[in-house]
């Protein structure tokens, strides 16, 4: 019986680490995401990024656009890596993952110490616009050009909107067929940030993330647009790595001790 590949890229790690971030990325987006965070969140923290089926080292195609099959897979794995400390990060649809596979999580006797989101809109609320996986496709290269997150060279790129297109498109799905299931919140702090001129995610709607935690909630407004600007993207990995080291040891995920 073949084993599928794993999803998780753990970094490389200089010494034993105390605490771990799993991140989960935009649609469209993989593990060379969060190529730069390693350096950012220093030799303390492993990061593992998570590279979804399709990706660069992905080829075959995803057999599902339901979220639940991903998670389950998911929740697998992650309980499969030494145990340590735990928080999870996602930005858009990387968020709604790492939210499901929280509670999926929670059902196995484990949770993440912190829940870091952004540029998501809160679980519980509807779908505010038409899905964007059946745009067409200069609606949908102007969607990207919009939200920031593509170099405008890459947009009139000859080839380039043939092979990344279809990989955006199944995430999206995904994200548009999401459908929330009423559960208790989560006993998890959760850290939630917005660009401050995100046109796709309102205060209100990021706000809403406050609903699904019994624990603390944590709202930071950072500069630029969906993917923030360099300012922005600095000062969340700043704030996320300043808040990994004050993972209590007594909450870990994993099935063994670290080494």
């Amino acid at each position: 019986m073949t084993t599928a590949p794993s999803w998780l890229r753990p970094s490389p790690a200089r010494h034993a680490p105390r605490a771990r971030l799993v991140c989960f990325a935009h649609a469209g987006g993989g593990a060379s995401s969060f190529s730069a965070w390693p350096r950012a969140l220093g030799d303390d923290v492993e990061l593992v990024r998570v590279q979804l089926p399709t990706r660069a080292d992905h080829v075959a195609r995803r057999s599902s656009t339901r979220l639940g099959e991903i998670v389950r897979e998911l929740s697998r794995q992650v309980r499969q890596l030494p145990s340590l400390p735990c928080a999870f990060y996602g930005h858009s649809l990387g968020a709604i993952v790492a939210f499901d596979l929280a509670r999926e999580l929670r059902g196995h006797g484990v949770a993440p110490a912190r829940l870091f989101v952004s540029g998501r809109r809160a679980p519980h609320l509807p779908l505010s616009h038409a899905p964007l996986h059946a745009l067409d496709e200069p609606a949908l290269l102007a969607y990207l050009g919009e939200m920031g997150g593509v170099d405008a060279r890459l947009l009139d790129r000859p080839g380039w909107a043939a092979t990344y297109l279809p990989t955006l498109r199944a995430d999206l799905e995904v994200s548009d067929a999401y459908v929330y299931r009423p559960e208790p919140p989560l006993d998890v702090p959760i850290h939630a940030f917005r660009g401050d001129h995100d046109p796709s995610v309102s205060l209100d709607e990021i706000m809403g993330w406050r609903r699904h935690t019994a624990a603390d909630f944590v709202f930071r407004p950072l500069t630029g647009r969906h993917f923030f600007d360099q300012h922005g993207r600095d000062a969340l990995q700043r704030a996320i790595a300043a808040e990994m080291l004050t993972l209590p040891e007594t909450v870990a995920v994993g099935t063994a001790p670290a080494t």
